[in-house]
């Protein structure tokens, strides 16, 4: 069996079965969407996070817009404060979340399924995606899901046709929009795509093409934020305080001897940081960068210029140090399967600290009080359990590869390279440029081990020396 793309997603979407009816498929989107929604409806809210205050407060009003965060985009806050207006509540913008993981994820099995095979990969699909990190991002009041979301959107992007492109173009964008990092992880993983599959020499036609559009928009998202902060501080950038990060990210790594000392001395006006060099030439990364007591002097937009010199000097100084971290950083994400990700999200927290306060402003404090994430130990613990299944999956997947010589096909082996390079760039972006992170991985290793698994279990045994179309 030859594997084209546009010609199986059309089959798949409009053959027999329930699957190839509009009930049918809105009866399944809507399975999938509960389904989705399990941890959601687990804990009774949408599942709280440290940063989840400073989303939901960001945005109030048109005027918050000269004022977004520094280091953050203020889009997200935005996407919540819309669905919050519409209906009341903060839950409306966590099932939007839902509805759009089960709305890519369907159209995504759609696009790979063989004939026949979509119901067997679809029941295997809803087996697990209730206890998937997934389901859990798909819950939270953060935009770690929609990674997840941008990836399942560039592959059907190109993948299918027809007017769905303009909805997966949106997707993408806002993604980007909500978590530039995300842009520069799918840039990179294209790039490293397309690279891989010239040097092997596998034959994808004019897939190429397909990436333009991916590209323009990538390029939107990233404008939207950088257009922000020009119009609030004159700083053409998506994230404001991406110097502080980075000195932050070099000074973990021991990398920022005399780079401070060195850029105060190019320094002509009076600067917080220059007159308390001895203080801050000994502060760790995190301290540096998230201490209260020094978050204005660290954050200052005025800083920023100063914090991008010493990180110049840093990275002239140590350039091979530099690149050793960074490797070793990306190498730590990637080893680390989320194994505390369940004590993450299950943290209860003080309704009077600042965090929480910003549910009293929405109505949504007394329901937030009661879920269980506040009332109960470790909600999703079985997340531990989940864990262990993904390696299975993972193992499971290269096995069923195997077994149908699947290295013979070539949609198989590209979308493979394509999950292979989302989840290095994932790593080496946010682990290496940033720091290790469980929960970082989980928003990459989770739905790529996913789809892959998904993909070898609908596919038919190929053909010995079978030569793709």
């Amino acid at each position: 069996m030859h594997y084209r793309p546009q010609a199986l997603s059309h089959v798949a979407a409009n053959g027999p079965g329930i699957h190839g009816d509009a009930f049918g498929r809105l009866l399944a989107l809507s399975y999938c969407t509960l389904l989705a929604a399990m941890p959601l409806l687990l804990n009774g809210h949408p599942i709280f996070f440290s940063d989840s205050g400073t989303y939901l407060h960001a945005f109030s009003d048109a005027d918050a817009l000269k004022h977004p965060p520094l280091d953050r985009p203020i889009f997200y806050s935005i996407y919540l404060y819309v669905f919050r207006a519409l209906f009341n509540t903060n839950t409306a913008a966590v099932i939007v979340q839902c509805m759009t993981v089960a709305f890519l994820t369907y159209r995504f099995l759609l696009a790979i399924s063989a004939e026949g095979k979509l119901s067997k990969i679809l029941a295997a699909f809803c087996a697990l995606l209730p206890f998937s990190y997934l389901a859990v991002m798909a819950g939270a009041l953060m935009p770690d899901v929609w990674l997840p979301c941008a990836f399942l959107s560039t592959c059907l992007m190109l993948l299918e046709r027809g007017p769905k492109q303009i909805i997966y173009f949106i997707i993408v964008t806002c993604a980007i929009s909500f978590a530039p990092a995300n842009g520069m992880i799918l840039a990179s993983t294209l790039a490293g795509c397309l690279i891989i599959t010239s040097l092997l020499r596998l034959r994808i036609g004019k897939a190429w093409r397909k990436v333009l559009p991916i590209a323009g928009a990538v390029l939107i998202g990233m404008l939207l934020p950088a257009s922000n902060n020009y119009y609030a501080y004159g700083k053409f950038t998506p994230i404001v305080s991406s110097s502080a990060f980075l000195y932050a990210t070099l000074a973990r790594g021991e990398l920022t001897d005399g780079a401070l000392q060195k850029a105060c001395m190019t320094e002509s006006r009076s600067n917080r940081i220059c007159e308390n060099l001895n203080l801050y030439t000994k502060l760790e990364g995190n301290y540096f960068l998230w201490n209260e007591k020094w978050n204005e002097p660290v954050w200052n937009i005025d800083n920023q210029d100063l914090l991008k010199k010493a990180n110049r000097i840093a990275l002239f100084n140590h350039p091979f140090r530099v690149i050793l971290k960074i490797i070793k950083d990306a190498a730590a994400t990637m080893a680390l399967l989320p194994e505390n990700l369940d004590q993450l999200y299950s943290v209860k927290y003080d309704k009077t600290k600042w965090a929480a306060t910003q549910l009293n402003a929405y109505g949504d404090m007394q329901s937030f009080q009661a879920s269980k994430q506040q009332t109960q130990t470790n909600v999703f613990a079985y997340l531990k359990i989940y864990r262990l299944l993904l390696l299975l999956l993972a193992l499971a997947a290269l096995v069923l590869a195997f077994r149908k010589k699947l290295y013979g096909h070539t949609g198989f082996v590209v979308f493979l390279l394509f999950c292979l390079c989302f989840i290095l760039a994932n790593a080496i972006i946010t682990g290496g440029l940033s720091m290790p992170d469980y929960r970082y991985n989980a928003r990459a290793l989770d739905v790529a081990v996913l789809m892959v698994f998904c993909y070898a279990l609908g596919l038919p045994s190929q053909p010995a020396r079978a030569k793709e179309a």
